[in-house]
């Protein structure tokens, strides 16, 4: 019994460090859905964390008819941004979407997570999708 006791307080330091560590990555993201990482750092301030968008100024992502419609086309709006008038959900906006510089792979992983979490919906892309929709973008 005492030899037990001994070993579990050599290796709890080790124990304890190892806990830290993993608590780290959940705590900071590394174990994240790379969409909502990616989503986080380059949509949620002008989107808003869960895609409710800002009033008048930017659009909405969550129950987006337009984003359900024009599912294929949110790829080439990711790369390209948009500065042309839309109309979501009845309400017209105006603000300009800036393009966001990912590769297709980012950019599925932002679409799926979109499609997820705001959208309710089980479409999903994949890179290869990506990557022929973004041979197929126009500008705005």
């Amino acid at each position: 019994m005492k030899s037990k006791l001994i070993v579990l307080l050599k290796f709890s330091p080790l124990l304890f460090l190892i806990g830290l560590f993993v608590f780290n990555l959940f705590n900071y993201g590394v174990l994240d859905d790379p969409g909502k990482v990616l989503y986080k750092h380059y949509c949620a301030d002008c989107h808003g964390e869960n895609g409710e968008g800002i009033k008048q100024l930017i659009p909405p992502l969550k129950n987006s008819d337009m984003a359900l419609t024009h599912f294929d086309s949110i790829a080439c709006w990711i790369k390209n941004g948009m500065s042309h008038q839309i109309t979501v959900n009845g309400k017209v906006y105006e603000q300009t979407m800036y393009p966001i510089k990912i590769n297709a792979v980012e950019t599925a992983n932002v679409i799926n997570y979109i499609s997820k979490e705001f959208l309710q919906s089980d479409k999903l892309t994949t890179s290869a999708k990506v990557t022929e929709q973004f041979k197929k973008c126009t500008s705005d």
